[in-house]
């Protein structure tokens, strides 16, 4: 565990994820895509950002909810 993970879960934060141009450029070369300055990269992900936390959230829920056992 990184301290930047250890210093989240210490303020009570959990199944943080966060994605990076480098991120873009794996999966596009993995794909055999074209690719990418590090600016087309990042202005990508920075166009798609609320999209991507939006679809997180929504599947983090999904993974609460079906992982909850009741009391």
């Amino acid at each position: 565990m990184t301290d930047f993970h250890k210093e989240q879960r210490e303020q009570g934060w959990y199944g943080i994820a966060r994605w990076c141009r480098e991120d873009v450029h794996l999966y596009r070369e993995g794909m055999e895509w074209p690719v990418w300055t590090d600016e087309q990269a990042n202005k990508w992900l920075a166009s798609i950002e609320i999209s991507l936390r939006d679809r997180m959230t929504e599947t983090g829920w999904e993974v609460i909810e079906s992982l909850m056992e009741e009391d």
